[in-house]
């Protein structure tokens, strides 16, 4: 593959259940992508997830519980959709959870297309999920927007850097092989899905 992206989302949340509980969160990911890491962070404990099978990985999940253990779950819903559960959290819990994909970049013309799905919408979301586990909880965004940095390291020297659905800033160098790209104001809703042309 000439064209890939390594990609690292890192998500943080406060749990503000005022006795505790579960944090479900249905979130999309490129349905080109492949994920290869998936940690949480909950104060100073870190937490690397396993790959199973979807009974022996509902069963652990379930286990943990039982036994009063925090416990997380990472579960592809469709092509590109993901539900990540967290179980037994307390209250004030700060959580920051990593997860780790590569996906191929699809060509747009002369360009390539670096795709990042943010927005949370109904066709990612249906009102009628409920985690039939634990039921619904409340995980809180810490941060309330979205951050990204982009490093590009091309194999073709990068002619432009666009993106039509956020304001961007960009620098090119390393004899216009290498390449970073930025939200102008730093951080941004999750109201839309992002897309750079490079």
């Amino acid at each position: 593959i000439d064209y890939c992206a390594h990609v690292a989302i890192t998500q943080a949340y406060v749990c503000n259940l005022q006795t505790g509980g579960a944090g479900v969160f249905l979130f999309p990911l490129d349905s080109r992508g492949a994920i290869y890491g998936f940690e949480t962070r909950i104060g100073e404990t870190v937490t690397v997830a396993e790959l199973k099978s979807k009974d022996d990985a509902l069963k652990t999940y379930r286990d943990a519980l039982s036994r009063g253990d925090r416990a997380q779950l990472l579960e592809e819903r469709r092509a590109d959709v993901f539900r990540r559960s967290l179980g037994n959290l307390r209250t004030g819990d700060r959580c920051v959870i990593t997860i780790k994909y590569v996906t191929e970049l699809k060509a747009d013309g002369d360009a390539v297309a670096f795709f990042l799905p943010t927005a949370v919408a109904p066709r990612y979301n249906p009102r009628s999920e409920v985690d039939p586990l634990i039921g619904t909880g409340s995980l809180v965004s810490k941060s309330g927007g979205l951050s990204v940095t982009l490093n590009l390291d091309m194999p073709q020297p990068i002619a432009t850097i666009d993106s039509e659905t956020h304001n961007i800033r960009t620098a090119i160098e390393g004899a216009r092989h290498k390449g970073t790209v930025v939200f102008a104001e730093h951080y941004t809703h999750l109201t839309k899905d992002l897309v750079v042309l490079i």
